[in-house]
């Protein structure tokens, strides 16, 4: 991994993305970029990547004012983050300038803090970062609070493991490479409709044909899903989440049916979540 993205406006978000971005970073080499997006209104023209069009008739000033003011303050920002090697500041549409940077700077990983969902009060709370979880062709790493001091051991991989073709795992598979960590396969037995040797024929064939190296399994009973997996965190002390994103059917799906957004929007474990 060479490029990791962290997506700001330089509130304390922004902090907590850098304090695991920047242990990645030094752990395999790696640069960060900052990207700060300020949404332009709704009636703006906006070009094939979300950016602002200048049509020459509105006036944009502000926008504009505010948008040099933000890449002077990201540049004071990283000061001293050393890890950090290049600042952009942009306005148009958030999400689309995100998506649209992704795929023409060569990034590997996006780091975004969030606060995550907690009641339909907070409905938009969080939104970018589901957003761009549920639409990134790259790993997006999720965090709500300051994880400076993490010590990357165990990562708990989530899954119904009925999947049999080769998942996207190799940014994954380097960072566990990178930090010695073990994968915990965790299956969550809700109904004990598959038996054991079933569950585990199929844990086995994930870990196989993904070619995971340090791993071990778990069977885990639990009436939901989204119970036993933070229950089993608690116990464990786990340090990273792994979902799949099925981008086909949206975030409320983040593992063909066996796990729910609740798990990235409830737990405040940082959540690596990759595209199917």
């Amino acid at each position: 991994m060479k490029n990791i993205l962290i997506p700001t406006n330089l509130d304390e978000f922004g902090e907590f993305a850098y304090s695991i971005a920047s242990q990645l970073a030094a752990k395999m080499n790696a640069s960060i970029t900052l990207l700060s997006v300020i949404e332009s209104n709704p009636s703006a023209i906006l070009d094939d990547n979300g950016y602002l069009i200048d049509d020459g008739e509105s006036d944009y000033s502000d926008l504009y004012k505010e948008r040099d003011q933000r890449k002077e303050a990201l540049i004071e920002w990283a000061k001293d983050k050393n890890l950090v090697k290049s600042m952009h500041s942009a306005v148009g549409n958030v999400n689309q300038v995100i998506l649209s940077f992704i795929e023409n700077n060569d990034i590997e990983l996006v780091v975004m803090g969030t606060r995550g969902v907690w009641d339909w009060k907070d409905k938009m709370v969080g939104s970018h970062t589901e957003y761009i979880a549920n639409h990134s062709r790259i790993p997006v790493l999720s965090l709500k609070c300051d994880r400076s001091n993490l010590s990357i051991k165990e990562f708990l991989f989530v899954s119904d493991y009925h999947q049999k073709e080769k998942l996207n795992f190799t940014l994954v598979n380097e960072i566990a490479d990178a930090f010695d960590a073990k994968i915990i396969m965790l299956y969550i037995n809700r109904d004990n409709s598959e038996s054991q040797e079933t569950i585990l024929s199929n844990m086995q064939n994930c870990a196989t044909i993904n070619e995971f190296k340090n791993y071990e399994f778990q069977i885990y009973n639990d009436k939901s899903v989204e119970n036993g997996v933070s229950r089993f965190c608690q116990e464990r002390n786990i340090d990273l989440i792994i979902l799949g994103s099925s981008q086909q059917k949206g975030i409320a799906s983040l593992f063909k049916h066996s796990v729910s957004k609740d798990i990235v929007n409830h737990l405040f474990h940082p959540v690596i979540t990759f595209p199917l």
